[in-house]
C-alpha cells in the first residue's frame, strides 16, 4: 500500500497508534472521496484513488466579507447570478412587497451595481441561466405564472425567445445542470401547484428531462431514486460527477440524502448530510470543493438557515463557522475570480435582503 503523507503544519498533533489505526483498514474499500477527522482541534484529511491513500492535515479556512449592503433598489429573493463578459450579473427575483419581476442589473466590481432595464421574458424567480459559448440561456418557471419558454442572449441584455414550449409542462423549482461539454440540459423534480402555501395543492414531479438544444426542447428520460418536488439548487456537476444534496417539498419533507451520477440519469447514494436538510438553499462548486450555504426547513427550529458547509466526496461534511450574515433561504450565488459571492434572500418574517457577501479562502 503507498501512502502520501502531506505535512502541512510543523508537527502532526496525533500518535502514532492513531495513525497505525487508520492504515490498518484497506483503502481500497474506501468510499469515493473518504474523508476522516480525528477531532475537531486535530483535523486531516484522508482520500483514496483506489491505488494511494492520501493523507492532508492542511484543512483549509475562510472568511466572509460584505461586498455592499445594498446592490439593489428592493429585497428580493430567488435572483439568477452568474459572472458573464467581465461583468457579475442579477436577474429577476421576488420581493414581498411587489412579488416577482424581471428586472436586470450588473457590475463590474459587485459593489456598485446599474439598473439595465428589463428582460424580454415575464416576471420570474428561482429559475435557471446558464453560458453556452457567448451565449445566455434563460429557462425554468416562476412559481406564480408558470410557463415552458425558454430564451436567449448574446449581451445580457436584450432576449429573445426560442422556444414557446419547451416541453418542461410549467413544472416550477426545477433543478438544471448544464454537462461539462455544454451540449446537455439536465432538469429535475419540480412542481406544481401554489408550492409551500397550500401543501394540498401541491403536485410533486419526479423525472429526469434532459435537452439537447440549449432548451428549446426537453424529453422526460428517467426516474431518479429520491422524491421529488423543490429541486432549485439542489442539483449542479462537480469532481466529474451530477450531484444531488437537499431539496424536497412540504408535501414530502425535505431530503437528507446525497447523490450522485456520472451521467446525469444513473444515481447512486453517497451519503446523508450531517446537517439539517433543506430546501431552497445554494449549492455551489468553490475552491474544488462543494458547498450548502443557506436554506430553509419549516420544522427547524430558526426555519432559515445561515449555515455553511462544504465537502470534497459527499460523506464529510466541514462547518464554516461564524457566518457573518443573518439567516435566510433563497439566496443567489456565483463564482468569480477567487471568490464564492452571495445575494439577497428572505429571512426570518419575510425579511428580505439585498446585500452581497464574498467568501475567499485565507490560508
Amino acid at each position: 500500500m503507498k501512502v502520501v503523507l502531506f505535512l502541512m503544519l510543523a508537527s502532526l498533533t496525533y500518535g502514532q497508534s492513531d495513525f497505525l489505526l487508520l492504515l490498518a483498514a484497506d483503502h481500497r474499500n474506501l468510499p469515493y472521496g473518504f474523508e476522516f477527522f480525528l477531532t475537531s482541534a486535530n483535523k486531516f484529511f484522508i482520500c483514496s484513488d483506489g491505488d494511494t491513500l492520501y493523507v492532508n492535515q492542511n484543512i483549509p479556512t475562510y472568511a466572509w466579507t460584505e461586498v455592499t449592503d445594498s446592490a439593489t433598489t428592493t429585497t428580493r429573493d430567488g435572483s439568477e447570478a452568474i459572472y458573464f463578459s467581465g461583468k457579475h450579473w442579477l436577474f429577476g427575483g421576488w420581493n414581498v412587497s411587489t412579488a416577482s419581476h424581471n428586472e436586470i442589473w450588473n457590475s463590474t466590481d459587485a459593489v456598485t451595481w446599474d439598473s439595465i432595464g428589463t428582460a424580454a421574458w415575464q416576471d420570474a424567480h428561482t429559475f435557471f441561466v446558464c453560458q453556452i459559448g457567448d451565449t445566455l440561456f434563460k429557462m425554468g418557471a416562476d412559481i406564480q405564472t408558470p410557463d415552458s419558454t425558454t430564451y436567449k442572449s448574446t449581451d445580457g441584455i436584450t432576449w429573445a425567445e426560442i422556444s414557446s414550449d419547451n416541453g418542461l409542462d410549467s413544472l416550477v423549482l426545477m433543478g438544471f445542470i448544464l454537462s461539462p461539454n455544454k451540449d446537455t440540459v439536465f432538469a429535475y423534480g419540480g412542481q406544481r401547484g401554489l408550492v409551500g402555501q397550500t401543501p394540498d395543492t401541491t403536485i410533486v414531479e419526479d423525472s429526469i428531462f434532459i435537452s439537447l438544444n440549449n432548451g428549446r426542447t426537453f424529453t422526460s428520460v428517467d426516474t431518479p431514486p429520491w422524491t421529488g418536488g423543490n429541486m432549485w439548487e439542489a442539483v449542479i456537476y462537480y469532481d466529474n460527477r451530477y450531484w444531488k444534496v437537499g431539496g424536497g417539498a412540504y408535501t414530502v419533507g425535505h431530503q437528507r440524502a446525497v447523490y450522485n451520477s456520472t451521467d446525469g440519469i444513473s444515481w447512486t447514494l453517497v451519503g446523508n448530510v450531517p446537517f439539517t436538510p433543506s430546501q431552497y438553499h445554494q449549492l455551489e462548486v468553490f475552491d474544488n470543493r462543494l458547498w450548502v450555504i443557506g436554506g430553509y426547513h419549516y420544522e427547524a427550529p430558526s426555519g432559515d438557515q445561515n449555515r455553511v458547509f462544504y465537502t470534497t466526496g459527499g460523506k464529510a461534511w466541514i462547518e464554516v463557522e461564524t457566518t457573518p450574515w443573518e439567516i435566510r433561504h433563497a439566496l443567489s450565488g456565483w463564482i468569480a475570480g477567487s471568490s464564492l459571492y452571495t445575494f439577497g434572500g428572505t429571512g426570518a418574517g419575510n425579511t428580505g435582503y439585498k446585500d452581497v457577501q464574498k467568501l475567499t479562502r485565507t490560508n
